[in-house]
């Protein structure tokens, strides 16, 4: 169980990490490219990518998912799902060139039309990527999993970069992308020795558990965009803008680092989950070390909202900073709610993680729609809040029945990361009014590298001392004690200490 545990840990570090390079990738080539292109350059690409994103939303059957939790998946379930891969992405071309000149008297744009026809070139060599890399989660090698994700972002921002330089076009972007995929497919072959052929045999078997996925895209999709429908609809294209920009700065902590979590978690639940007891431990050992993680780096956000928006977005967006907090309280939640699609895929239930996603949005959305009538933005934010709490009991009635995890277990593991976190928040935004209000980007710099150190300090403190209270039980605190160890070694002195049970 140890060797497993280690597996699934180094793999979420790998993702984590590949989360981080992907972002910071972005963030220089943003920079660059800025100031090589134009904004028209990066919206035409940027119309005809929608368009192309949601053909392929349509086609998401997630087959690789499918492969990761069938652990007895046989050569022809592979080359059906590669099959049906292909297929689809001959299908997509279909649809973007017939969709391409409508596209272009939509949007009165007549370049728009060359763009969706490459995009649908793009398409069809996508569809060609070798099957076999399912097998780098299955088997958890996250290391060949990350070199094959980069590899494709390094060569993208390459080619995409040079380009730019050379043609000052939007081509240089969409080629950049053509790069990408060709990169993918090639590397694919490369680094998996699998060849998968055409066959359709084994398509039933990956359309029972498939199915539910293209349902969970659809109302995964409805829950992310739905809001700005909605508020396009009832409060203008501003608020709209405001919305994503606070939805993006307040899940950055919670969201960045839980996805990448659970794409390296559920090809370790699928190896385990005919074990219930190993599945209980293994999923009670992941919510643990996530919490200790992205709780306190969410409620961060909560507390600091202030001058993170005056230093990162400037004066124009302080209308963000309520918004941030509460949205940052709903990422919170959505930790809380703990690993469950990754769980329920697992488990062989993907219907669960549809219904619940329909559930939300059924709720999340009508409620937002009757407070924006009533009253603002800042309140209407709160369906998000509202409906989260609404599924947290569901989530774990589900847990109770699917693998015995009581609510007592949870929170057993949750209330020091969550209560301590709670202390942090509270320091840090009263730590922030005793100091003048920022009035420039150097002065919420300043304010940050004073008042970020001072959370980390109050929660460093309060999780050992909580966690000491508690009988120093083995767990999250105990993993991050250790690495902290092996980092700084003075700490080892303290370690015995810590360690002994309090006497009686």
């Amino acid at each position: 169980m140890s060797s497993f545990a280690d597996k699934v840990a180094g793999g979420a570090l790998w993702m984590v990490g590949f989360k981080f390079t992907q972002r910071f990738i972005g963030i220089i080539s943003t920079i660059i490219l800025a100031r090589l292109l134009i904004p028209e350059d990066f919206g035409l690409v940027a119309m005809a990518m929608a368009f192309y994103a949601f053909i392929w939303l349509i086609g998401s059957f997630g087959f690789d998912m499918a492969l990761i939790q069938n652990q007895d998946a046989e050569r022809h379930h592979y080359n059906a799902a590669w099959t049906l891969n292909v297929g689809y992405g001959f299908i997509s071309a279909i649809l973007l060139v017939a969709a391409a000149p409508l596209l272009t008297g939509a949007f009165d744009e007549p370049r728009l039309q060359a763009i969706v026809y490459a995009f649908a070139a793009i398409a069809v060599v996508q569809g060609f990527e070798n099957i076999g890399i399912v097998a780098f989660r299955k088997e958890l090698q996250f290391d060949k999993e990350f070199l094959f994700q980069v590899a494709k972002k390094v060569v993208a921002f390459v080619v995409t970069v040079t380009l730019a330089f050379a043609l000052r076009s939007y081509w240089a972007l969409v080629i950049g992308i053509m790069a990408s995929r060709l990169t993918g497919v090639t590397l694919s072959y490369w680094l998996h020795p699998y060849r998968p052929w055409f066959g359709l045999r084994g398509t039933r078997d990956l359309f029972s558990f498939s199915g539910w996925i293209v349902i969970n895209n659809l109302a995964t999709f409805a829950k992310g965009r739905g809001p700005d429908f909605v508020l396009a609809r009832l409060a203008g294209a501003g608020e709209v803008g405001l919305y994503r920009i606070s939805k993006e700065i307040s899940n950055l902590p919670t969201t960045e680092l839980t996805r990448p979590i659970m794409r390296a978690v559920f090809p370790g639940y699928a190896k385990i989950a005919k074990d219930p007891e190993r599945l209980r431990k293994a999923f009670l050992d992941v919510q643990g070390t996530a919490a200790l993680v992205t709780i306190p780096a969410g409620l961060t956000v909560v507390a600091l909202a202030d001058p993170l928006v005056r230093l990162v977005l400037g004066s124009n967006w302080l209308d963000a900073i309520p918004l941030i907090q509460v949205l940052g309280i709903y990422g919170v939640i959505m930790v809380l709610k703990g690993t469950s699609a990754a769980l329920f895929l697992a488990l062989g239930v993907p219907y669960w993680v549809a219904v619940l996603a329909l559930l939300e949005t059924a709720l999340a959305l009508p409620m937002m729609a009757w407070l924006l009538t009533a009253y603002d933005l800042q309140v209407a934010v709160w369906a998000f809040v509202a409906s989260g709490l609404a599924m947290t009991p569901v989530v774990a009635h589900l847990y109770k029945r699917l693998i015995g995890v009581t609510l007592r277990q949870r929170l057993a593991l949750l209330w020091r990361p969550l209560g301590c976190g709670t202390v942090m928040a509270i320091a840090a935004w009263w730590g922030g009014t005793q100091l003048p209000v920022a009035q420039n980007e150097v002065e919420a710099a300043v304010q940050l590298a004073i008042l970020l150190p001072v959370a980390g300090i109050v929660f460093l403190v309060t999780i050992l001392g909580a966690w000491r209270l508690s009988g120093a039980p083995k767990g999250p605190e105990t993993r991050a004690w250790e690495i902290a160890q092996r980092v700084m070694p003075p700490l080892a002195r303290v370690s015995g200490y810590l360690a002994r049970k309090p006497s009686t």
